[in-house]
């Protein structure tokens, strides 16, 4: 299990049509970087995912860009994800949540976020499809 690395500066949806991912603007609670993961808190607010910590170990979306407490970003709730170091890592893999606020890593045992995807041209991605029935939301 070793974390999965990322490019903020390339982290993108791969497919922008309605279709095939779902992107949404939401208000974070704290600073976030491009390609973190995101979940919800009691309030309003996306905080960054923690599988150390009961109240924010539900992964819910993928920060698109970066932003400061209180700002609205765009985060991406379903859909495949560019800028992720995946090239070594097995498609089919399950990329699942740390304990380390917003990181990921490959066959871990903590909640699901994605899984790796090739595309035709065999780019490696990670697909996303989180969804509202997680347990333990905030």
């Amino acid at each position: 299990m070793a974390n999965i690395a990322l490019t903020a500066a390339m982290i993108a949806p791969v497919f922008t049509d309605p279709g095939n991912c779902e992107i949404y603007n939401v208000i974070v609670g704290e600073t976030v970087t491009a390609g973190q993961v995101l979940c919800w808190h009691t309030t309003t607010h996306m905080l960054l995912a923690d599988g150390n910590d009961a109240a924010l170990d539900e992964p819910m979306a993928i920060a698109l860009e970066g932003g400061l407490a209180n700002e609205v970003i765009r985060v991406l709730k379903r859909g495949c994800v560019y800028g992720y170091t995946v090239a070594a890592v097995n498609v089919g893999a399950k990329i699942t949540l740390t304990d380390t606020p917003g990181t990921m890593e490959s066959a871990g045992a903590g909640e699901q976020c994605g899984v790796v995807w090739a595309l035709s041209d065999g780019t490696r991605v990670v697909y996303f499809d989180f969804w509202a029935g997680q347990t333990g939301v905030g």
